[in-house]
């Protein structure tokens, strides 16, 4: 080929219309999560002592912006605790805090104070394989107006985020609070392979008590109180404002004047899980109950009450009565009128009660 046309098929080659310009673009914006380590299981606040503790470290991530961690190096394996001596700690800015193992780390706030408080309106926390224990809200005495139930409740966790709350491998025990023994919270909650035991609140629920929804998966809660009296918007085990998703989780001798189990103003969804020995209703919600492969028995109340209740492949006996809808109390016969009678076991049939 001469060199003539061989330049004219590189000169038509290059002004072909659809050839890209290489050009350079904008990454996108990365941030990375700074991680504060606590090296000591003392509660203080010292910059010279050559340790970091986790009123220190939350400090730290409180002054970082965007979302941090916060682990533990106590420099042995073995099981220690962290004893609060300047009240609550609280949190600011978005954070995991990621313990050893409930077995290995205990924060006891010594039934002085409240364990954490998250004081932010927006953004996601995470606690992870901690043991939280005898937390218990400061409340001063006589006071008037009455304290909001918002300032005193959450013995081990009080979250006012909007944001989602997360609590994995956790351990709740012996924390008091007004409303929401352990954990009191305004967003979303998802417990997962925790235990939530021995709570009490003092005039609302015992365990877990949120304003958005609450989603349970491998976790038990057990043996929580509610001391109100007749109060629908409590419960002994979990309360929520939206609806309560519980699988593979078993609910147990709980104690609540209203719902001793599970009380919610949204649906509620059972599924591979046990409800058992509560001290009055087992379960109880304003919208829809789905039940499938799971027990409720031996509860003293009535074991589901709500506008419509549905029952899958279940087992529902020794209870104080069956089913409820509204403001009457009946089984799919219709001939309940009390909670005197136990209900049949349910298997392979579907249960429906509605208005």
């Amino acid at each position: 080929m001469s060199p003539l046309r061989l330049g004219k098929r590189l000169r038509r080659a290059n002004a072909h219309p659809h050839q890209r310009r290489l050009s350079l673009e904008k990454l996108e914006t990365r941030q990375v999560l700074a991680t504060f380590v606590v090296t000591t299981n003392q509660d203080t606040v010292d910059a010279d002592d050559g340790v970091v503790s986790l009123r220190e470290a939350i400090a730290m991530a409180n002054s970082q912006a965007g979302e941090d961690r916060i682990e533990f190096d106590l420099g042995s394996d073995a099981a220690t605790t962290i004893r609060l001596d300047f009240g609550e700690l609280t949190l600011t800015d978005a954070a995991t805090i990621i313990g050893p193992g409930p077995a290995l780390l205990t924060i006891d706030a010594q039934q002085q104070s409240r364990i954490f408080d998250i004081a932010s309106t927006e953004g996601d926390y995470q606690f992870e394989r901690l043991m939280l224990v005898n937390g218990a809200p400061s409340v001063p005495p006589f006071s008037w107006p009455p304290i909001p139930r918002s300032e005193v409740g959450g013995g081990a966790i009080r979250s006012i985020t909007t944001g989602n709350l997360a609590l994995e491998n956790c351990v709740f025990q012996h924390n008091v609070a007004t409303e929401g023994g352990a954990v009191m919270a305004f967003g979303n909650v998802r417990l997962y392979s925790s235990t939530i035991t021995g709570n009490t609140g003092e005039s609302g629920t015992g365990g877990v008590y949120t304003q958005g929804s609450i989603a349970v998966n491998s976790t038990i809660i057990s043996d929580n109180a509610s001391m109100a009296l007749w109060e629908y918007s409590s419960a002994g085990g979990i309360r929520a404002r939206g609806d309560v998703t519980v699988i593979d989780s078993t609910i147990s001798n709980n104690q609540g004047d209203f719902a001793s189990g599970i009380s919610a103003d949204g649906n509620i969804r059972l599924e591979r899980s046990s409800v058992t020995d509560n001290l009055f209703d087992a379960v109880a919600g304003r919208g829809r109950i789905e039940v499938e492969f799971s027990h409720i028995i031996g509860n003293a109340g009535a074991a589901l009450g709500a506008a419509e209740v549905f029952v899958t492949t279940s087992m529902i006996s020794d209870n104080g009565s069956a089913f409820y809808a509204a403001d009457e109390f009946g089984t799919r016969e219709k001939s309940l009128s009390s909670r005197a009678r136990s209900c049949e076991t349910v298997q392979e049939s579907t249960a429906a009660v509605s208005r």
